[in-house]
């Protein structure tokens, strides 16, 4: 039950990143910006099925 709520407590603050993030790439022209953006999408859903399975 706890791993649950710790998985969805980093689930949030990797969307809390990737929203910030996303908003200074200034539409995906700044390289940083894009690259922590695109990962914090992307984290989530692989650690769904690294956890998960």
């Amino acid at each position: 039950m706890l791993k649950g709520y710790i998985l969805l407590a980093i689930a949030i603050a990797l969307e809390i990143v990737s929203t910030s993030m996303l908003k200074a790439s200034c539409g995906f022209t700044k390289l940083m910006p894009r690259i922590v953006c695109t990962l914090t999408r992307i984290s989530p859903i692989i650690d769904h099925h690294v956890f998960l399975t």
